[in-house]
């Protein structure tokens, strides 16, 4: 039977028995890693299954309490937004339910986040003034979910390294190797013979 070999970036294997294989293709640099990938081969060489995964070391998330109470006691919180260079700071600062004041950090460029004491609003509240402001060229925000917001680099060298003035607000840098979650996978199947017969690709 003839060899079925999945090429990925520059790797190419034919298995011997069932088996999957990680981290293949792996390219880029530090700040803008690439995905990683998972290929799951069956007894014949042929690859059955392919999933992509994000290189979570582009993303941050940020998390909402979920009490009203505790979103109100955000008026006036902020959190920084760098990137590795230092050229491009911001920080979003929130004005809760008519309350908080801008905290006017030194160096940095403000980006008011208007919301209701409650964490849906704030995540879209967060999402709408970010994308909408001066660090939109740096940073791409995303919900998701009515309590946690993603925050994206847009090109090398521009990794957000947040910090946030409450505990409240709960900060996650994703790492590169400890946090990667699944984009996307592709199964793959085949007749008697080896010839691939459909091939279906999902996004997550």
């Amino acid at each position: 039977m003839e060899r079925k070999i999945l090429n990925t970036r520059g790797f190419s294997r034919a298995a011997a028995e069932d088996s999957k294989f990680t981290n293949l293709g792996f390219v880029g640099v530090a700040s803008n890693p690439a995905p990683k990938t998972e290929i799951t081969y069956d007894v014949d060489g042929n690859p059955t299954q392919v999933d992509v995964f994000s290189g979570a070391a582009n993303r941050v998330n940020l998390k909402f309490p979920e009490t009203p109470g505790d979103c109100a006691s955000l008026a006036g919180a902020y959190v920084t937004l760098d990137d590795p260079t230092g050229t491009h700071l911001y920080y979003l600062w929130f004005f809760v339910a008519g309350s908080g004041s801008n905290p006017s950090l030194a160096g940095r460029t403000g980006i008011q986040v208007t919301g209701a004491a409650n964490a849906a609003s704030l995540t879209q509240a967060t999402v709408s003034a970010l994308n909408a402001s001066a660090a939109a060229p740096y940073v791409l925000a995303k919900p998701l979910d009515t309590l946690n917001v993603s925050l994206y680099h847009k090109g090398y060298g521009h990794v957000v390294q947040p910090g946030s003035s409450s505990s409240l607000l709960q900060v996650k840098n994703l790492r590169l190797g400890e946090d990667f979650a699944l984009a996307s996978r592709t199964n793959l199947s085949y007749d008697a013979e080896g010839n691939p017969t459909s091939l279906t690709r999902v996004e997550f």
